[in-house]
């Protein structure tokens, strides 16, 4: 018993100690400065930029379609220049000629049937007509020769068959038959071209014809492009197609070199795409280079950087200043009295390194970088 009180007695003046030490550590870090790096609030220029990618293609493509035929000549090859007038493509084709004029006779008989068959019908009408005005004009005569006269022309008209409708009918659809079969052969011989002539200045970019090989007319024989005249494709998503209008300048980057740009023209409506994420739904967006290069090519992709907001003379501050509460609220800290203060801002547009801010902060007041979670309002803090 006497030794378990001397156990006690002895921890009385340990816990003391202790507690006069924490206290003391307390109040060190109460005291305690926390280092900051800050910056001064700025007035200046901002510029925000969607960042995204497309692939480069011409402005001017053209596609040539050869006939059912076989080829009799190639006069060109891949990366050629061409220019408008020069024939690229020569065919062996039939002389269609017969075979037009065979058509045309076809036609012209059906049209004159059918004339004569019209002719026929307006004939026995007219012949009835005049018979029954011979029958109405002896009509109430007693005598024997007029008696006889009216029986032999209600004979004579009996005898005279109308022309049917669906002689009609028949008649008028041989001609519709023979004039199909007309412009049938006017387009045959229109498709039967002996040569492919180019239409426009131009690289051969995609050749698929051979010298004695039939061209099946199913696929372009012959493209040509303007690879001096280029623009970018870009596909954007819902959100980015929002901060996107025609006329907006934009970066395109390809190979380290930078080219200026500006968007062109945008799709009317989102055309959906398969992708390894699924279905998604995207906008063509077109942009014209404004700059030639030798390292722009056709169908290499490059990245596109679009200045979609810019302001003038606006105060600004780094974006890692910036801070958000759970709510979604904006606020820095700034450094006021040797502590860290608190204020809620609100900013505007955001470059890769700054924001706008648009209340809440005075042009040349310091905020705190990166202010980690140490940073409260009223906490000391020391500038480095």
């Amino acid at each position: 018993m006497a030794k378990k009180k001397k156990v006690i007695l002895w921890l009385i003046p340990v816990v003391i100690i202790g507690i006069f030490i924490y206290m003391g550590m307390a109040n060190k870090n109460r005291n305690k400065h926390n280092k900051v790096k800050t910056v001064k609030a700025t007035t200046g220029n901002l510029e925000a930029y969607l960042s995204t990618s497309g692939k480069i293609r011409s402005k001017s493509i053209k596609e040539y379609f050869g006939t059912q035929g076989k080829v009799k000549a190639v006069n060109v090859k891949v990366g050629q220049q061409v220019k408008k007038g020069q024939v690229l493509i020569k065919y062996d084709v039939p002389n269609l000629n017969l075979a037009v004029r065979q058509a045309e006779i076809q036609y012209d008989n059906a049209v004159l049937q059918r004339k004569e068959l019209i002719s026929q019908r307006d004939s026995i009408k007219n012949n009835k007509a005049d018979i029954d005005d011979k029958i109405s004009n002896l009509q109430g005569s007693t005598k024997p020769q007029d008696l006889q006269a009216i029986e032999e022309l209600k004979i004579t008209k009996s005898k005279l068959q109308d022309i049917s409708d669906e002689k009609m009918k028949q008649a008028d659809n041989a001609v519709e038959l023979a004039k199909i079969a007309l412009n049938n052969a006017k387009e045959n011989e229109n498709k039967s071209k002996s040569s492919i002539v180019c239409e426009k200045d131009g690289i051969v970019t995609a050749l698929n014809a051979k010298e004695g090989a039939m061209d099946s007319g199913a696929q372009p024989v012959v493209v040509v492009q303007d690879i001096s005249d280029l623009e970018v494709v870009m596909s954007l998503n819902k959100y980015d197609s929002l901060r996107v209008k025609v006329g907006q300048e934009a970066i395109v980057i390809s190979g380290g070199n930078k080219y200026k740009g500006k968007i062109s023209s945008m799709d009317p409506v989102a055309k959906e795409e398969i992708s390894a994420a699924g279905r998604e739904n995207s906008l063509g967006v077109y942009l014209d280079i404004l700059d030639k290069g030798s390292d722009l090519k056709i169908g290499f992709d490059v990245d596109v950087d679009i200045l979609v907001e810019k302001t003038e003379k606006t105060l600004k501050v780094p974006t890692e200043a910036i801070k958000f509460d759970k709510k979604g609220t904006s606020f820095v800290y700034i450094v006021k009295d040797g502590k860290a203060e608190e204020i809620k801002v609100k900013v505007g547009i955001q470059s890769d390194t700054e924001t706008e801010v648009l209340s809440g902060l005075s042009n040349g007041e310091k905020v705190i970088l990166n202010p980690n979670e140490s940073i409260k309002n009223g906490v000391l803090v020391e500038e480095v």
